[in-house]
C-alpha cells in the first residue's frame, strides 16, 4: 500500500488560494462597478473569515464594491444607482444556500426577482435543503434568471446544484483561505480547546456534556462579543446611519470591514491560545490550518466539514477527522502527550 503524503498547513494554504484564484478570476471583470450583498452582521467569526477573505481576492482584482448591505439593510434601489445599469452583483459565501438559514435565502432570491438584467455570482456556498419545495422555488428563480453563477464548496453541493438548478455552476474552495498564514506564537496551555457549535447546525449526538467534567478541557463557542466589538457594533452614529442604510458606501463598507476584521483577530486569538483544537465549525478548521494549529474535526449535523475536507483534501498534517466527539478528545490527549515528551 502507497502511503498517503500529507500537506504542511502552509502547503495546503498555497493550493487552495491558486485554486480560488484559477476558478473566480475568470468570472470577474477587473474594476467593474460591483455590489457585495449579505455581510455578515452576526457573532460568528467564520463567515466574517469569509468575508475578509472576499475583500482581499477583490481587492487583488481592482474590484472595490461600490455598494454593501446586510440581510437586513437592503436597499434595492440604493443598490441600482450606485451600481449602474449592468453592474456586476455578488453575493457573500458561507453556509446558508438553503432553507437552514432562511433570511439569507430571502434575500437571495429577492435579488434575483429584483435584477434580471445583472450578472449575479454567489460566491463559494455549502447548499443544503431540508424542503424539496424551497429547493424548486429557488430553482425556478435562477432559471428565470439567467445570468447567475453559483461557487459551491463541496463536491455534494456540487451534485445537487448541476443536477436542479439551472446555471453555470463552479467549485471553488472557501474564500476565508484568501487571507493567508497567521502567525501565533505557540501556546503554554496544555488544555484541550473543544469550540462546539450552539447553533441550528449542531450535531445532538455530541456527548458535551459529559465530556466538560474533564479538567483538561475548555468548552465554548465563538458566538460572544467581545466587550470592543460590542462598543464597536452598538454604539455611535456610525451604526446607526449604517444599519438604517443611511451611511455612504464608503463608510458603510469601512463600518463593515473594521467589524468583520476585529471578529476575525477574536477568532485567531481563541484558537492560538491553546495547543491542541476540537471543533465541528468548518471555520475553526479553516483559521486553525491558517495559524498552523493542529486540531480534530467533527462533522455538523448535515456532513459540511467531512463533505469540503473531502472536495479539497484540507487534512493537511495536523488535522485528525474524528467521527465522535470521546475519540476527538482522547486524539487530542494523545498528541499533547507527545508533544510533550
Amino acid at each position: 500500500m502507497v502511503e498517503r503524503f500529507l500537506e504542511t498547513s502552509r502547503q495546503a494554504i498555497s493550493r487552495l488560494q491558486h485554486k480560488v484564484d484559477e476558478v473566480l478570476t475568470p468570472l470577474i471583470t477587473p474594476g467593474k462597478t460591483c455590489a457585495l450583498v449579505d455581510y455578515p452582521h452576526h457573532p460568528n467569526v467564520g463567515d466574517s473569515a469569509i468575508w475578509i477573505g472576499e475583500q482581499i481576492f477583490l481587492s487583488k482584482l481592482g474590484v472595490k464594491p461600490a455598494y454593501v448591505c446586510t440581510a437586513e439593510n437592503r436597499d434595492w434601489n440604493a443598490m441600482e444607482r450606485a451600481i449602474g445599469p449592468d453592474g456586476a452583483i455578488f453575493i457573500h459565501g458561507g453556509g446558508n444556500f438553503g432553507d437552514i438559514w432562511p433570511e439569507h435565502q430571502q434575500l437571495r432570491e429577492e435579488l434575483l426577482d429584483r435584477f434580471p438584467e445583472h450578472p449575479v455570482l454567489q460566491l463559494p456556498q455549502t447548499v443544503h435543503f431540508g424542503d424539496r419545495n424551497a429547493a424548486d422555488r429557488a430553482a425556478a428563480k435562477i432559471r428565470k434568471h439567467g445570468k447567475f453563477t453559483l461557487a459551491v464548496r463541496d463536491r455534494k453541493s456540487l451534485a445537487f446544484a448541476q443536477e436542479r438548478i439551472e446555471c453555470n455552476v463552479v467549485l471553488c474552495p472557501d474564500m476565508a483561505f484568501c487571507i493567508g498564514p497567521v502567525k501565533a506564537a505557540a501556546s503554554s496551555d496544555r488544555r484541550i480547546l473543544l469550540l462546539s457549535r450552539s447553533d441550528r447546525e449542531k450535531k445532538d449526538a455530541l456527548p458535551v456534556d459529559v465530556i466538560l467534567q474533564s479538567p483538561d478541557l475548555f468548552c465554548t463557542d465563538w458566538l460572544t462579543e467581545s466587550s470592543a466589538q460590542t462598543r464597536l457594533r452598538s454604539g455611535g452614529t456610525l451604526l446607526a446611519d449604517t444599519l438604517r442604510g443611511n451611511a455612504g458606501p464608503k463608510l458603510r463598507g469601512s463600518y463593515y470591514n473594521a467589524l468583520a476584521r476585529e471578529r476575525v483577530r477574536r477568532g485567531l486569538r481563541q484558537l492560538a491560545s491553546f495547543r491542541y483544537i476540537v471543533s465541528d465549525r468548518l471555520h475553526v478548521h479553516i483559521l486553525s490550518t491558517l495559524l498552523d494549529r493542529r486540531h480534530a474535526v467533527l462533522d455538523n449535523n448535515y456532513g459540511k466539514l467531512s463533505s469540503f475536507i473531502a472536495a479539497w483534501d484540507s487534512n493537511w498534517e495536523g488535522v485528525q477527522i474524528c467521527c465522535e466527539l470521546p475519540v476527538a478528545v482522547e486524539a487530542a490527549r494523545r498528541e499533547i502527550s507527545q508533544s510533550q515528551r
